[in-house]
């Protein structure tokens, strides 16, 4: 009987243990109705980082999956304090989507507004701000690209080809060594771009007209098609370019659509380019 009663004993206590245990491991937190668990309570169970382990709606069956808004700063100083003020894009996503493109020091943050309406109510706050405004806390820079490799390191105005303001982060991203680029600061950002619009504006024709003598210039034909550029028929003509036959060159890849022309003299390529350019194919 001794031997009876304490074997009840232990099963009731290991019972009880094991109850406690599972009454504990059951534990959770709602937030905005959404139960939240300290561990991961089963598969499709996603995390976050504010408050635990949590099952989509659209694993539940309770309708709609849940909406947030990705939003993406300039930097990446800017993502703990999340003013709107330094706001890139917004995006509206599933919860679940949104986890994928987030990722630890990068420039994106992930917010959610209470529902789903007033979620997107939100982001599309965001989405429409004015971001080049903003962008008035990331310096900016002027590219500009020359006619020639050799014009780079002199900067003359005369050789400038294009001009465009970008992010220096960009501009850096697009200024390959040995290439006809460079960065060029003229002190704050609005200086920047006065700058950058004058060069842009420059008749970069006449510009070109100073290196006639020491470059050759040719016609960038692009065909409506690729078996066309064989032919080479005025009616096939899709676009020309006049170019430095360098630049020309280097456009022209192998089995695309254009083909470099040269038509004697710098002033007669011209001449037949603007032609062909001005033909309605």
């Amino acid at each position: 009987m001794e031997k009876l009663i304490l074997g009840l004993i232990a099963a009731i206590a290991m019972f009880g243990g094991m109850s406690a245990a599972s009454e504990a491991k059951t534990n959770f937190t709602l937030y905005l109705g959404v139960p939240y668990y300290d561990y991961k309570a089963g598969p499709g169970y996603l995390f976050d980082e504010n408050h635990g382990w949590y099952q989509p709606a659209s694993h539940t069956g309770a309708g709609r999956p849940k909406l947030v808004c990705l939003v993406t700063f300039f930097k990446r100083d800017q993502v703990k304090a999340g003013a709107d003020a330094n706001v890139k894009r917004a995006q509206l996503l599933p919860r679940r989507v949104a986890l994928r493109y987030d990722r630890p020091n990068d420039r994106n943050r992930i917010f959610d507004y209470g529902n789903n309406r007033k979620t997107r109510e939100t982001c599309q706050y965001l989405a429409n701000l004015d971001n080049q405004q903003q962008s008035e806390s990331q310096e900016v820079v002027c590219l500009v690209t020359f006619f020639s490799r050799d014009q780079v390191g002199g900067g003359a105005d005369a050789d400038v080809q294009r001009a465009r303001v970008l992010p220096r982060r960009i501009a850096e991203e697009r200024d390959a060594p040995d290439d006809r680029n460079r960065i060029f600061v003229y002190g704050s950002n609005q200086k920047t771009r006065e700058t950058c619009q004058y060069l842009a504006d420059l008749d970069n024709q006449q510009a070109s007209d100073n290196q006639d003598q020491e470059q050759e210039l040719v016609c960038l034909v692009t065909f409506l098609s690729r078996n066309q550029v064989s032919g080479g028929a005025d009616a096939d003509v899709q676009r020309a370019k006049v170019l430095p036959r360098n630049v020309a060159e280097e456009r022209d890849a192998p089995d695309d659509r254009n083909r470099v022309f040269a038509y004697g003299s710098n002033q007669k390529t011209r001449e037949t380019c603007k032609y062909l350019d001005g033909i309605n194919n």
